[in-house]
């Protein structure tokens, strides 16, 4: 009897951590409409938006665990899934924005089968704060809520770089500025 109880704290065990070792990654392509940057700046840089610019910036997200994960958005208003193609080959492109916003019929969830991958739209994570101020906001995380195997916890989705966002700065100026640095 004192063997089955072993037997089973130990499953059990194995199955909280197996479902709290799993991770979705921001992988593959990123598409977004910021302003271009000089080719010398590091890839830290993902993107940069001036407060004139419409941020909107679609990264491929990928399931490279062994188990389905839900993933679903704690900010559901910027952070949105497309739909899972039906073909596989798709998972690691980003399609075009339409009308330069995320496209029709986005969710806050998605269910990622093991080796799948969709693309996560980001749109105003800043709802608009900057707006007018002088100040530049930098973010290279997305939070979501991982559900695996039953069990979920609150997770950050890294990104491959990190989206500066600034307030009035005029964006031809900062460009201009980036340059010069690169040149120097």
């Amino acid at each position: 009897m004192g063997a089955v109880v072993v037997v089973l704290v130990v499953g059990i065990g194995a199955w909280q951590y197996a479902a709290r070792a799993v991770r979705v990654e921001a992988d593959g392509v990123t598409l977004h409409s910021g302003m271009s940057m000089p080719d010398c700046l590091p890839d830290m840089a993902l993107a940069m938006y001036t407060g004139d610019d419409a941020l909107v910036v679609g990264q491929a997200v990928r399931n490279p665990s062994p188990w389905p994960v839900t993933v679903i958005s704690q900010d559901p208003e910027s952070y949105r899934f497309e739909a899972l193609s039906d073909d596989p080959a798709d998972d690691n492109g980003v399609t075009g924005a339409e009308g330069g916003g995320a496209p029709a019929g986005t969710a806050d969830r998605i269910v990622l089968p093991p080796g799948r991958g969709v693309t996560m739209w980001i749109v105003d994570p800043q709802h608009g704060a900057i707006e007018g101020s002088d100040i530049w906001y930098g973010f290279d995380e997305v939070p979501v809520t991982l559900r695996v195997l039953g069990v979920e916890s609150e997770s950050a989705l890294e990104l491959p770089g990190t989206i500066y966002i600034g307030g009035r700065s005029d964006g031809d100026r900062l460009g201009e500025a980036l340059q010069e640095a690169c040149d120097a």
